[in-house]
């Protein structure tokens, strides 16, 4: 008989060595792979905790840091205005003389703190000539008339003559005119703002004062040559003076409504001209200013009696 070979095994199912490494190399890396992501979740976790607990910390300091400049950097930013504003209220005064207004009323605008500033300067002008000329001893406008008149005739008056009001009498005298002459501008600036208001192109206070502020340097520098030469102890100079501000009193007043007009249209572009709401509200600022002196008036002659 002949010898039969018997049939070879099938190796992908009796080769321990083929398949069983396989699928121990399979177990394992899943299980490698499973417990990766259990130790990655505990690990990703801690450094997100770290992260919230540690931002607070520069977002504190540079509050921190912030909150400690900012209050020294203020006082300093606003001691600085008042040197600039009397630059530019320089400036303007210049401009205006060498005919560029809307030049000067640009400056006006543009520079932080002018408008205050001008109004308290204007205002110290002010008080410097009411003390000035309402204490100097006449006690009534025929004294001062024939004071005059002696003076322009080449008499003369002591010194003790022109200013024989007291020390408090002359501190009344300086806060009542400065007050009445700060009242003059914010007033002034109340009607142009209104002006701006009735033309339904609103604008701000400020914007107001800067305009009206930056219209009347000349005639403010002009009274501040005045107050210095009454100032001075001489009665034929001191008519000069007057005489010379009776004068001049029109044309130079003009020069600021002028301009005040010009820094309105230069503001805004209107459809309706503001020449009439203009126009209107200066004469509330005339009749209101006069009730107000008639009432600063009565209470100076009050107190200086």
């Amino acid at each position: 008989m002949p010898e039969q070979t018997p049939p070879e095994p099938d190796s992908s199912s009796t080769d321990p060595t083929v398949k069983m490494p396989r699928e121990e190399i399979s177990d394992s890396l899943s299980k490698l792979r499973a417990s990766s992501n259990e130790k990655a979740s505990p690990e990703s976790a801690a450094p997100q905790e770290t992260n919230t607990s540690t931002e607070p910390g520069p977002s504190t300091t540079a509050t921190v840091q912030s909150s400690g400049q900012e209050p020294a950097a203020a006082p300093a930013a606003k001691a600085n205005i008042l040197v600039p504003a009397l630059g530019t209220l320089a400036a303007t005064l210049i401009q205006t003389w060498k005919g560029d207004t809307v030049g000067a009323l640009r400056t006006a605008g543009n520079s932080n703190g002018f408008a205050l500033v001008a109004t308290a300067v204007y205002a110290v002008i002010g008080g410097l000539l009411s003390a000035t000329i309402l204490t100097r001893g006449l006690g009534s406008v025929d004294d001062l008339a024939d004071g005059l008149t002696s003076g322009l005739s080449g008499g003369s008056y002591s010194s003790s003559g022109m200013f024989s009001a007291t020390a408090g009498q002359w501190i009344t005298a300086f806060i009542l005119g400065a007050i009445m002459m700060g009242l003059v501008y914010i007033l002034r600036a109340l009607c142009v703002k209104w002006v701006f208001s009735v033309r339904g192109a609103g604008q701000s206070f400020g914007t107001s004062l800067s305009i009206v502020a930056g219209s009347y340097s000349i005639p403010m520098a002009l009274l501040l040559v005045a107050t210095l030469l009454f100032m001075i102890p001489s009665l034929a100079l001191s008519a000069l003076v007057m005489f010379a501000i009776a004068i001049l009193a029109l044309p130079v007043g003009m020069i600021p409504e002028i301009m005040i007009y010009i820094g309105i249209n230069r503001t805004h572009r209107f459809t309706k001209s503001p020449l009439i709401p203009h126009v209107s509200f200066t004469l509330v600022w005339v009749i209101i200013l006069a009730i107000a002196y008639m009432i600063v008036g009565a209470v100076f002659a009050e107190a200086l009696s």
